[in-house]
């Protein structure tokens, strides 16, 4: 990693040291600040062969500065939080990087809503009652999504492909 890009993330890193006795510490961790650092850790990896990568550099440099301020209004709110997603969705769909937990809530819904179907069809089909329809394909739906989403993610963590 070249010295220009370490600068970049010391810099980065100290503007959200700063910047962060600015805002209560539970606007911090709600809104998801530290994800500015993470998501520029991963997006060095990308700077020399990504143009979108190089303008996110700015973009969360400048994010690191401006979030106190963003972060006082209702708008402001809103507004760093699509910039912040606008780079996560780039390093997700065009360098495959995921969130922690991307998959795990992703495969759990899935299988909520699989859950959910099988046990209308049972319930329609006179097959089971609807209590213990949703009971179980609603409860089997959620472990085997569950479980896969874990198994996901842990293979997204090895390779090294993780917020």
């Amino acid at each position: 990693m070249p010295n220009i890009f370490e600068n970049w993330l010391v810099k980065i890193h100290n503007n959200l040291e700063i910047n962060q006795e600015k805002i209560s510490s539970k606007d911090f961790v709600f809104f998801n600040v530290d994800m500015i650092e993470k998501a520029a850790k991963q997006t060095v990896k990308f700077l020399k062969t990504c143009q979108t990568c190089q303008q996110n550099k700015e973009e969360l440099l400048a994010l690191s500065t401006e979030f106190p301020e963003l972060l006082e209004t209702i708008g402001g709110r809103r507004k760093f939080t699509n910039r912040l997603d606008k780079v996560l969705k780039h390093l997700r769909k065009e360098h495959g990087i995921y969130p922690k937990g991307y998959f795990t809530g992703l495969y759990t819904l899935i299988g909520v809503l699989i859950g959910f179907v099988l046990s209308l069809l049972a319930t329609w089909s006179k097959f089971l009652s609807f209590f213990s329809s949703m009971l179980i394909f609603l409860g089997l739906g959620t472990i085997i999504g569950w479980f896969a989403g874990l198994i996901k993610d842990g293979k997204i963590a090895r390779s090294q492909k993780q917020i």
